[in-house]
């Protein structure tokens, strides 16, 4: 895709190697030039006019600064991105052409600012739209951004805000405000802007100190609400939630007067998952248990989530060395994060971050999956082995371990937010059909090759020995030892299925148990995410099986505690034999039930019962299962007993042993009200 006309396209080490060298030549030019005219006279021949070397050289270094302002571009821009080689960069954000331009439009903006806060108690409206609009057009900019910074230092800007804070107390004009939500934006991002630098436009050293020095009670929420609209330079956000995190920790009577850790701040590092995973993994601080654990959030922990999303999920790999790896801190901080919000502390102090807890656990769904058949204790950490998951081909990126009683607490939590047990029930689906269908796909290939040799071995064999030989050898494959690793990853798929639903159950029971009525978690949440595909492998989305819904949904409304149990114990039937399905359906797709022409075959239309086009015909026209949503009565019933009692058993039967085994409950059953 072609960039947009307003994009440039740099690479900064080059474009620096250019600008030093024209500077080095510059001084150069005219001895060159005085040379050749020399060389010239002396064969009796001169060179005058425009074309002359020293005029070129002279117009050559004065493209310098426009070079120079375009690297400029390119480096703010790279501050953000991490891009390698040539960078893109919207040119059309460099509102201001020169250092010179942007500090001009500063100090006007900054002046007009000054004079509107005299007016802050008198007028209706203290901003101007004309103010306003100019701030908005520059938030971008880094020559006026920093030239802002410097005109209205910290102390200054804190004190407008404070005093423009104060005047809308009293006036509760919805234009007032709406200008206010507008300026603290547009000044966070020029902040943000600033912050990055560019060229040799640098923000004072102490200018972190400056900012998060708390010279009024209002500065700690006004400084946390900047933060939280710009993208910061590394360093610099860095450097500021370690300041906020270290006076956190100190005792009271030692503690200087800077802002607190708040939304905002959680906000900026959300903003930017490269410093989110170097504070959050800084082995002297530490500071994920005490921002998990312990701080005041005062109503605003969503942010932490969202900023423990960006240190989990941005970054996924699997290269070597771990340390210089930002994937494998993403998988480290995934494993800290899942065991503290098991914490009923972190519980209690981060409650709006249920959605964000799911999408770590949905991010890591090959690690969830791997924590119901692990007889060891795992402990917090990164997946030791060189390929975290190899039920996927390929080298996978680092897993994050985690530890089974922990995460069954944590998702007891989550779950009762029916958003957050959809997303890990849809993740763990997605997880499951691939797994399902690579291995599938294996035992075909293999099959195939056995079916080669046999007919290379044979080659005088009929069509019809051909192919019953091939359902032979399909057979044999699912009933020997030849599935047994198929066989044990349904196992241990089903087994992560049944972790999930369960906790969704439980935390379920304890609402309906302490409210005395089931919230419909079930039928907003598990009823309705449970559709998992049986479409071809690498379809994006989930398709239904409705009838879940409609099975449960008017069961689970206005019931009590026990009612919920009941639901419980039925829902995990019901998810076991949507798994059956899912299981199925990657069979299907991969010919492992054989094809309808071969004698003896599986496959359902080789049965008078589910002919083709027979009331019993559950296949699409594509020749894969209709999905249970879309099966009528009869379709139904021939389906079930296809699998149980026709052929087909003796390959789907110790599949669907398997099945059962995963979902088998380890000796327990669900609590009563008083337990």
């Amino acid at each position: 895709m072609s960039p947009p006309p307003t994009c440039i396209g740099i690479d900064p080490t080059l474009m620096t190697q250019l600008i030093n060298e024209i500077k080095r030549l510059q001084q150069s030019w005219a001895e060159v030039d005085a040379r050749i005219n020399s060389a010239l006279q002396a064969v009796g021949t001169s060179m005058s006019g425009p074309g002359l070397l020293k005029d070129i050289g002279a117009q050559i270094a004065e493209r310098v600064p426009d070079l120079q302002r375009r690297l400029d571009l390119i480096i703010a821009t790279q501050k953000i991105s991490l891009d390698k080689g040539v960078i893109w960069a919207d040119e059309s954000l460099w509102v201001s052409y020169t250092p010179a331009g942007g500090a001009a439009a500063a100090k006007t903006v900054a002046d007009e600012l000054r004079q509107a806060r005299q007016n802050f108690p008198f007028l209706q409206r203290p901003l101007s739209d004309k103010t306003l609009d100019e701030l908005e057009k520059h938030r971008n900019d880094p020559y006026f951004a920093v030239a802002f910074a410097k005109e209205m230092p910290p102390k200054e800007l804190k004190a407008l805000l404070t005093d423009l804070d104060r005047a809308q107390d009293s006036n509760q004009d919805h234009d007032a405000t709406t200008d206010v939500g507008r300026l603290m934006k547009a000044v966070g991002s020029i902040l943000g802007t600033a912050s990055r630098g560019v060229g040799d436009m640098k923000l004072p050293k102490d200018y972190v100190d400056q900012l998060i020095a708390n010279e009024d009670a209002r500065h700690s929420r006004i400084v946390n609400d900047l933060l939280r609209h710009g993208t910061f330079d590394d360093a610099f956000l860095l450097d500021l939630a370690r300041k906020v995190y270290d006076n956190a920790q100190q005792d009271r009577a030692n503690q200087t007067d800077i802002i607190t850790f708040r939304s905002g701040l959680a906000a900026a590092l959300a903003n930017n998952p490269r410093v989110a995973q170097d504070f959050f993994a800084d082995p002297a601080r530490k500071p994920l248990a005490f921002l998990m654990r312990q701080n005041n959030w005062a109503g605003g922990s969503r942010d932490l989530g969202r900023a423990i999303e960006a240190a989990t999920m941005t970054y996924r790999d699997n290269t070597q060395p771990p340390e210089t790896s930002r994937g494998y801190k993403s998988a480290l901080i995934a494993s800290w994060a899942v065991h503290f919000w098991s914490d009923p502390k972190a519980q209690w102090v981060l409650p709006d971050t249920r959605q964000s807890a799911a999408r770590v656990l949905a991010a890591y769904i090959s690690d969830v999956q791997r924590v119901p058949g692990n007889t060891g204790k795992e402990t917090m950490g990164v997946t030791p082995l060189a390929d975290p998951d190899p039920n996927l081909a390929g080298k996978q990126p680092y897993g994050a371990l985690f530890e089974a009683a922990t995460m069954k607490n944590m998702m007891t939590w989550a779950f009762t937010d029916p958003e957050a047990l959809k997303t890990v029930v849809e993740a763990q689906g997605r997880y499951s059909l691939m797994v399902l269908d690579a291995q599938a796909a294996e035992i075909k290939a293999a099959n195939d090759q056995a079916l080669r040799k046999w007919i290379h071995e044979n080659p005088g064999a009929t069509k019809t020995e051909i192919s019953a030989q091939r359902q032979k050898i399909l057979e044999d494959s699912m009933t020997s030892g030849g599935a047994e690793e198929f066989k044990a990853k349904v196992l241990a798929l089903s087994q992560s299925l049944h972790l999930v639903v369960d906790a969704g159950n439980l935390a379920d029971i304890k609402e309906a148990d302490r409210k005395d009525k089931a919230r419909e978690a079930f039928k907003d949440a598990l009823a309705s995410t449970l559709k998992l595909v049986l479409t071809p492998a690498g379809d994006a989305t989930v398709a239904g099986y409705e009838w879940i819904e409609s099975n449960m949904g008017d069961r689970i409304k206005f019931e009590d505690g026990k009612k919920a149990r009941e639901i419980a114990e039925s829902t995990l039937i019901e998810s076991q034999n949507l798994f059956k399905d899912l299981t199925a359906g990657a069979m299907m797709r991969h010919g492992l039930f054989g094809d309808e022409s071969s004698p003896g075959s599986t496959h359902p239309h080789a049965f008078e019962n589910y002919a083709k086009g027979s009331p019993g015909d559950f296949l699409s026209a594509t020749g894969q299962l209709i999905p249970r949503s879309a099966m009528n009565a009869t379709q139904e019933y021939a389906y079930l007993e296809w699998l149980q009692h026709s052929k087909a058993s003796r390959i789907f039967h110790d599949t669907d042993n398997a099945v059962q085994s995963g979902f088998r409950p380890p000796a327990h059953s669900y609590p009563e009200a008083d337990e």
